[in-house]
């Protein structure tokens, strides 16, 4: 979808955005190894949340604990890696999602090691080698995704930049 928006340009924007669309162009090879893996069925499909973070959780008032996952609008069949690299996305920056203030933006090896920790004592036996070997690609992955469907959003003309530093 990218490729497709960045090639019809109908907002006339990808001139203001060459180092980012470079920048992605260069990582492109990198979008589909999940997908390779799952069609080479070195993974398997499976249930995924496929918006995995804090805020997709409700905890309990008292105890703060997760009582279940909400938002369920984005289940679909998937990898565990998108769920997982999502988590990662999200959970080991040290900032709110929102943030204008990049130098509060940083990513947590303290978090990270702690998620994978936690992570992999309740789901290792349900994940095969690749999964395992794939984990902290998933988490580069999913920012770069996310990043690209941003861009993607920003070339097709669903906002512009004196709106969307209004929101923040």
């Amino acid at each position: 979808h990218f490729l497709e928006t960045l090639k019809l340009d109908k907002c006339d924007r990808a001139k203001e955005c060459k180092d980012e669309i470079e920048f992605i162009l260069k990582r492109k090879e990198d979008c589909s190894k999940i997908v390779n893996l799952i069609k080479e069925n070195k993974i398997p499909l499976k249930v995924t949340h496929n918006d995995t973070k804090l805020n997709n959780v409700l905890l309990d008032k008292d105890s703060k604990k997760g009582v279940c996952v909400i938002d369920l609008d984005t289940v679909m069949p998937g990898s565990s890696l998108y769920d997982f690299g999502d988590s990662i996305r999200f959970g080991c920056n040290t900032a709110s999602e929102d943030e204008t203030d990049l130098s509060k933006v940083n990513f947590s090896m303290e978090y990270f090691e702690a998620y994978v920790e936690g992570f992999l004592s309740e789901v290792k036996d349900s994940l095969n080698k690749y999964e395992i070997e794939n984990l902290a690609y998933s988490a580069k992955l999913m920012t770069l995704e996310c990043g690209i469907r941003f861009l993607d959003d920003y070339l097709d003309g669903e906002y512009d930049l004196d709106s969307l530093s209004n929101t923040f």
